[in-house]
């Protein structure tokens, strides 16, 4: 331990926290003498002081400490069982460096409907995008070529509420306006679109086939509007938010806690087709720095918080992300940009594995401008060619991911990513992400849905701010 150049890596502090961690067992420990003091300390400190470049030196050093413990036990005046918990824990910490490393999660987000109540690119208020919102999840029935409400989601759909009818005539509203204003292979389409939006943005209005709703979209209303409390926070406009309504919806910033308090390890991605990075990253940035209403006292994630391991999950545009341009042809990322024209100058990168490579590269040793661990990146993806491609599958947000049990190359860390979008389809044809393996081979469209993509809910989101996105990543990967 004194050795440092045999340890790259070394750091001393967490010693003192494992020391403590050992309560009565450290004090009977330390009663044995000096050299068992300098044993427990080898146990509590080369586990997690050592970087994983030197796991071969840190598993033969725990090998030498525990085929020496027995001589230790028996020269000491205590009882064996005094250090078997140390014992224990230097066979669990050999075992652990023996298998292959967790992958890192990474957990991407669209941004408009799905952390955002507003649609800067679609000029979408907060009201339209929440009426949008409720047609989504609104079930109903078909007849005569009109659409009849039944139930606010499918979760609350019954039998009696189906019973005689169809199972083809029962959508939701969203399925409905498709059916009455589809797209057309090789037509623009804008015109369908927008037609579509319309009926969406009033859906919850008297009048209207939603009416029976307004009730629930007042009260997601009051969900994003600040508390009284904090209105007179002198954050509000460092944040951004002195319009007196959230921009990002509280249930993110809850899923950061909580992840960051359980210790958690985990990267961000902002993923988005429009020009509303800038607002996010200010809004966002300021709950890293704690100047925001909802930052919790003593808790930052700007990298200066010992709890989050000096990882800095601010957004740096000049370093952490950048755009896509994407055709039938190519799809090149340009890093540092955020304009999708082809034409942009600065570092580009050509290939979907080059592409994934850069992420591993950026989440695994990567630095930000003041030298702390990156914790997010923000891309903007290129919309017109989704568009064109009548959003098809192999078009949209492209997402890379790592086989299981792939190897990585030294120092990298194989990634597990979870992409949140509201325009995640059930359709193997139709979607928003182009989920690729790192080689650019297409992931089987049951792996992609059971896995990497979630449907984002933003009316779930804003009624279960404590649980809602949380419940949805551990339904898919063990925390």
């Amino acid at each position: 331990l004194k050795d440092r150049r045999r340890f790259p890596g070394h750091r001393v502090l967490p010693v003192l926290r494992d020391l403590a961690d050992l309560d009565g067992q450290l004090s009977a420990a330390m009663r044995l003498g000096l050299s068992a003091l300098a044993y427990s300390i080898m146990l509590t400190a080369i586990p997690r002081c050592v970087s994983w470049r030197c796991a071969g030196q840190r598993r033969r050093v725990l090998s030498r400490a525990y085929s020496s413990a027995p001589n230790l036990i028996r020269a000491a005046p205590l009882p064996a069982v005094a250090l078997s918990p140390l014992l224990e824990r230097t066979a669990r910490a050999t075992e652990e460096l023996s298998q292959p490393q967790k992958p890192l999660l990474v957990l991407a987000f669209d941004i408009n409907k799905t952390i955002v109540a507003v649609d800067k690119a679609a000029k979408k208020s907060v009201e339209e995008i929440l009426s949008v919102a409720l047609a989504d999840n609104a079930m109903g029935y078909v007849e005569g070529g009109n659409w009849f409400f039944l139930a606010p989601s499918k979760a609350t759909l019954t039998e009696e509420m189906v019973a005689g009818k169809a199972p083809d005539r029962v959508m939701s509203y969203t399925d409905f306006m498709d059916l009455c204003f589809p797209d057309i292979p090789g037509n623009d389409n804008r015109g369908p679109k927008r037609s579509r939006d319309l009926y969406k943005s009033s859906f919850v209005y008297p009048g209207s086939p939603g009416e029976a709703m307004y009730p629930e979209f007042s009260k997601l209303l009051r969900h994003l509007q600040l508390p009284g409390e904090m209105k007179g926070s002198p954050y509000l406009a460092q944040a951004g938010l002195d319009m007196g309504m959230f921009f990002i919806i509280p249930a993110f910033y809850v899923l950061l806690e909580k992840l960051v308090t359980e210790g958690v390890e985990f990267r961000l991605q902002f993923r988005t087709f429009g020009h509303d990075l800038d607002k996010v990253a200010r809004e966002f940035n300021a709950f890293c720095e704690g100047r925001h209403p909802l930052s919790r006292p003593g808790l930052r994630l700007d990298g200066t918080s010992p709890i989050t391991n000096g990882i800095d999950y601010r957004v740096h545009f000049s370093t952490c992300g950048g755009s896509f341009f994407r055709s039938h042809t190519r799809s090149e990322f340009c890093v540092g940009k955020y304009s999708a024209d082809e034409k942009t100058p600065g570092v580009k990168i050509q290939t979907i594995s080059a592409f994934h490579e850069w992420q591993r590269a950026m989440y695994s040793v990567g630095k930000t401008p003041e030298n702390r661990k990156i914790g997010t990146l923000a891309i903007r993806d290129y919309w017109p060619h989704w568009r064109a491609c009548l959003e098809s599958a192999d078009s949209g947000k492209l997402i890379t991911i790592d086989r299981e049990g792939q190897e990585v190359p030294g120092g990298m860390r194989s990634l597990r990513t979870i992409f949140f979008d509201d325009n995640v389809y059930p359709k193997e044809e139709q979607d928003i992400a182009d989920v690729r393996f790192h080689d650019g081979s297409l992931v089987p469209f049951q792996l992609s849905h059971g896995k990497h993509l979630v449907r984002a809910n933003l009316c779930q989101a804003l009624r279960s701010p404590e649980t809602y996105f949380y419940d949805e990543i551990t339904q898919r990967v063990a925390l």
